[in-house]
């Protein structure tokens, strides 16, 4: 198979250029559970873990693969990461002062909250915040809008001037990053899931 099976996950020239200069094949991570990672690359779907040279050179958990991100990688595991244009990232704990990435290289994101009673406001706030620093555009998703007759209301101040979108039916399941026509989209929800990055609909 050649490398256009990933320009449909958003590979770029760039992308191409810099695998060609390593020597190493190009893949993107859709799937991160703990230190193990599913990659997309040229030949389909692969389980890798970064490889101990990765451990030891790396200078922050922070500079570790996440969803969406673009990687070369050899039989070993993942050598390296290549440069974000921009991630999701969350405080860590306790008194680390770094911000741990949750999701890369995004073009949209799609800030998911339920129009019923677990609504919260400030944790929207948080949310929209967070995706503004992320290099996505946001865009807020309000769910169960059958529960609500008035959604306006519920609506930030400063979303209120800008498109919203309504559903009665909450996001499905599975991925929650992809791609469509090489644009990379993510839902951000209190629900808890594993962080996916791919191409719509990726196995029909």
């Amino acid at each position: 198979m050649d490398q256009n099976r990933l320009i449909p996950y958003g590979a770029k020239d760039a992308h191409f250029e810099h695998a060609a200069r390593e020597g190493l094949p190009l893949g993107r991570v859709i799937c991160q559970e703990r230190l193990l990672y599913t990659v997309i690359s040229k030949e389909g779907e692969i389980l890798l873990a970064v490889t101990g040279r990765f451990r030891q050179s790396a200078a922050h958990p922070g500079e570790y693969p996440v969803a969406g991100d673009w990687v070369l990688f050899s039989e070993r595991g993942i050598e390296k990461v290549l440069p974000r244009s921009g991630f999701l990232a969350r405080v860590a704990a306790g008194n680390d002062p770094y911000r741990q990435p949750v999701a890369a290289n995004m073009d949209v994101l799609f800030v998911c909250m339920p129009a019923d009673s677990t609504y919260n406001r400030l944790k929207l706030e948080r949310f929209l915040a967070a995706a503004a620093g992320s290099g996505a555009r946001p865009v807020l998703l309000i769910t169960k809008a059958d529960l609500c007759a008035d959604i306006g209301g519920l609506l930030p101040t400063r979303a209120r001037s800008r498109r919203a979108r309504t559903s009665s039916r909450a996001p499905p399941p599975g991925r929650t990053a992809s791609t469509a026509r090489g644009r990379t989209s993510a839902p951000a929800s209190r629900q808890r899931s594993s962080a996916r990055a791919g191409r719509a609909n990726p196995r029909s």
